[in-house]
């Protein structure tokens, strides 16, 4: 057996069809050749020698046996080896014992009959040409065959008939024209034979590469869980697939047959898009028809679905005939790209959000898109101090809760410490450990929380709650919340690290801004806005005001005192019992809320001001000595202050003390350069530029002031007599006496000595100023009692007024102190003013020389006329 080798499957399968047709029709021409071959054998019995006959019929038969022994081979090469059928060449064989067959009919017919009469050679003629024609024509399908079963058995015995004068040569003719014809009808035979061959082999091909691919897509639909929908336009009538029911949990009978089983199942904000898009399509304005909407499901929820589809037949007018449509689950997709969106958008807040609670709301909002979140809180848990606080929690029955300890067994608590996730719903089984958990406010019907983990601990719990049947949780919630829980403990933690962060630079840079503003401020007053400001933007500090505590006199008093109902107090004792007063006496922090004040105020504990819901006070330490307090407090509950807020203001409470003594510092040193150390009245420098200041001021409004020049008479006697300290006692008391004398407003300077200047800021005439040139006059007359001495001193005081005795400061001063002189000269214990009608004349005559150089700026010394 030869090995076929065709490439062309094709012409191969061709071949294969060829031979197995061959094949088939084999055991139909193989008994017909038996039977023709005992037929024959039993009419010629009577006239033929029986030996030849027998002879003939054995080989003849023997052939057929042989071909029947191929028959069989073939089947069974082809029921065990299907691929045989390509690599065997069984068509040779088949020509072989056709061969065989024709060789039998031919040759050996003209061995057993005789031919001598016509009789015989008719009937010879016409029994080779009937066989040959019948197997020529059961052959057709090959040509050799065809041809070999035609021409053996004729052509020999026509040869052989031709030859032999007494046969008849039309005999002879009749066969070639019989072969010729044979020939020619051969091919035309074959060629038609083959082609339905070829015909029927394409379309088996085509049927079973259809049969094979609608399987593969059947097969793959449903393994992909898709579905089919088949709209026939003109009936109006829809098949859907029995997996396009199951996709959305229905069954066979539970969806019909028409546009509205598909259409009213989708979801409501989803059905106007997805059909205007849809009847685009139908318009041949869209190619595809490509569209994700959600589809109602038996159960009442809804699965995202991609519906995608095409028309596959328009008429002539280009109106769709049938439209195909495929339904796909994409509801896990969906879900994972919005778990996705969810993460990235916690991952934003943490950075973008400006504060904790910015975060907890942004993460609320994307929690509220993934499931029911109407109530949701968040606890967090500090492992230090084992502690739940509440700092985001959002109810519609309960307010939030206070801090707690882990112990209190609430819900949260279990969370945190099973670091298991927990749901609770009335169908969940409470009987065991549950029971023993606690539920804070009101009781919900559902209750689902998750722990927060990171790097192995718990920071806390993410709780969402249900009151209603409306809104109900399950597994799938909790995994969800779940998943969103590592990456919300990731941006609560970075935003946690983050406010660390800007709460220590926002503290360093109020330390920084305490201390310039110690620097900066002109006055007490002055830094103490500053620090207010500073201090309020570290916490509320509406209502804030500064103690400062006099140890020498013990003395409290509020240099600075902001407050939205009481005005500043005065000064007072430190024993009087107030809180801050308690402050400074302890050295600690005072915190009083609304929940426990009444309960830690020291009996006696007098409230200064109108009562407050939360006070703060934190003592300010210099050098370890408490040199007052810092307070602020609360009237309203939109305030409130916290343990964090005291150790914050504690924190910066060392800076302020420190800005306070550096000012308090400051300005003794620029009241020592300025003021007289002995009375601690305005020195020379200080006084003239007040002078000046005023000076400048009254030509402005055009008004009058007055300068007095005073010098004590008797003093250098007594300061000789009874020594410096009596002496310095002396000018000290004098001073005090001088300063009662005139307003807060005016200025009273001692320039050295016994020799006093005093400046009334505005007068409103000369009369006005002798009044009170008479008031110090008085003042210094009455006795003086020094150390047990009886003192009695004078004073002479020389008074001018601006402008009529001098439109500037040396004029002026000059002629104060020609005054004075005149009064000294005139006794003492008087004033003299300068008479203003005889300004342009000079302040004196008589050639009265003025020392006019015991005043800065004025005019060298020089004789006067009155």
């Amino acid at each position: 057996m030869a090995i076929s080798r065709e490439t062309d499957p094709i012409d191969a399968a061709i071949k294969q069809e060829q031979i197995r047709i061959l094949y088939l029709g084999l055991p139909a021409t193989l008994a017909v050749a038996a039977l023709i071959a005992v037929l024959l054998v039993t009419l010629e019995w009577p006239r033929f020698p029986h030996d030849r006959l027998l002879l003939w019929l054995t080989g003849f038969l023997l052939v057929i046996f042989l071909r029947i022994g191929l028959l069989l081979a073939w089947r069974r090469a082809v029921a065990q080896a299907p691929g045989v059928r390509s690599t065997v060449d069984w068509l040779n064989w088949y020509r072989l014992g056709v061969l065989m067959t024709a060789v039998g009919w031919g040759p050996g017919g003209y061995w057993l009959f005789s031919i001598a009469d016509v009789s015989q050679q008719i009937w010879l003629t016409m029994v080779l040409l009937g066989v040959s024609s019948a197997g020529s024509a059961s052959h057709s399908v090959d040509r050799v065959s065809a041809l070999l079963i035609a021409c053996v058995p004729i052509l020999p015995v026509m040869v052989l008939m031709a030859l032999k004068p007494e046969v008849s040569i039309l005999l002879p003719v009749m066969g070639v024209l019989y072969l010729i014809y044979t020939y020619a009808s051969t091919g035309r035979m074959q060629t038609n034979q083959l082609d339905n061959i070829r015909l029927r082999q394409q379309t088996a091909d085509y049927t079973e590469a259809l049969r094979v691919n609608e399987e593969r897509w059947n097969l793959a639909l449903e393994s992909a869980g898709e579905g089919v929908l088949d709209w026939d336009v003109g009936s109006g009538q829809v098949l859907y697939s029995r997996s396009w029911k199951q996709l959305l949990g229905y069954s066979d009978t539970a969806v019909g047959s028409s546009l509205s089983d598909w259409h009213d199942r989708m979801h409501p904000d989803d059905r106007a898009r997805a059909l205007a898009e849809w009847q685009a399509h139908l318009d041949n304005t869209l190619t595809d028809y490509h569209s994700e909407q959600r589809m109602r499901c038996q159960d009442g929820s809804y699965t995202w679905c991609l519906c995608h589809g095409q028309v596959v037949g328009r008429d002539a007018a280009g109106k769709p005939l049938r439209f195909i449509g495929i339904l796909t689950d994409i509801s896990k997709l969906k879900f994972a790209e919005k778990m996705q969106e969810s993460l990235r958008a916690i991952s934003e807040a943490s950075q973008s959000a400006e504060s904790l609670a910015e975060l907890f709301r942004r993460i609320h909002q994307v929690i509220g898109e993934l499931l029911p979140a109407k109530n949701f809180f968040v606890a967090l848990y500090n492992e230090q101090t084992e502690e739940m606080s509440f700092p985001y929690f959002i109810d519609e029955f309960d307010p939030p809760p206070e801090a707690r300890k882990l112990d209190e067994h609430t819900l949260s608590a279990r969370v945190i410490r099973s670091r298991q996730a927990l749901l609770l719903t009335p169908e969940t089984d409470v009987s065991g450990d549950q029971v023993s958990s606690s539920i804070v406010g009101s009781d919900s019907l559902d209750w689902l929380g998750v722990p927060m983990l990171l790097q192995g601990r718990v920071i806390g719990v993410l709780v969402v709650q249900s009151y209603s049947g409306d809104v109900r949780y399950t597994e799938r919630d909790k995994q969800l919340l779940q998943f969103v829980s590592t990456q919300t403990a990731v941006a609560i933690e970075r935003k946690q690290v983050q406010e660390k962060l800007n709460h220590e630079r926002h503290i360093q840079n109020a330390l920084r801004d305490i201390s310039e503003a110690a620097q900066a401020s002109e006055n007490l007053q002055d830094m103490f806005a500053k620090i207010h400001g500073i201090v309020g933007s570290l916490l509320p500090a509406k209502n804030l005001f500064v103690a400062l505590y006099d140890h020498e006199n013990d003395i409290l008093s509020f240099p600075y005192f902001v407050d939205e109902h009481d005005a500043p107090p005065g000064p007072r004792k430190l024993g009087e019992g107030t809180l801050s007063a308690r402050v400074i006496r302890s050295g600690e922090a005072l915190l009083l809320t609304r929940d426990q004040s009444k309960n830690i105020l020291d009996p006696g504990t007098v409230l200064v001001g109108s009562a407050f819901l939360d006070w703060l006070g934190v003592p300010l330490i210099s050098q370890k000595r408490t040199i007052g307090v810092l307070v602020v407090q609360s009237y309203g509950g939109n305030i409130r202050y916290s343990e964090k807020d005291r150790d914050l203001l504690k924190f910066v409470s060392t800076q302020v003390a420190t800005a306070i003594e550096r000012k308090q510092s400051d300005e003794r040193i620029r009241h020592l350069a300025q003021h007289d150390v002995l009375t601690d009245l305005p020195n020379r420098a200080l006084f003239n530029d007040r002078l000046q200041v005023a000076i400048t001021r009254n030509a402005r409004y055009k008004e009058h002031l007055a300068l007095m020049y005073l010098d004590l008479d008797k003093f250098k006697p007594i300061n000789d007599t009874y020594g410096h300290a009596v002496g310095d006692l002396l000018l000290k008391e004098a001073a005090d006496r001088i300063r009662q004398s005139v307003r807060d407003s005016d200025t009273v300077g001692r320039i050295g000595g016994d020799e006093f200047l005093v400046l009334l800021h505005t007068v409103s005439s000369a009369e006005a100023a002798t009044i009170v040139a008479e008031k110090i006059r008085s003042a210094l007359a009455k006795p003086f009692s020094i150390l047990g001495h009886e003192l009695a001193i004078s004073g002479s005081i020389g008074v001018a007024i601006y402008p009529e005795n001098g439109g500037d400061q040396k004029s002026l001063a000059a002629c104060a102190d020609a005054a004075m002189y005149r009064a000294k000269h005139e006794g003492g214990n008087r004033y003299v003013i300068v008479d203003g009608t005889k300004v342009a004349d000079g302040c004196f005559s008589d050639n009265e020389t003025v020392d006019a150089d015991r005043v800065d700026g004025a005019a060298p010394a020089e004789t006067r006329n009155v």
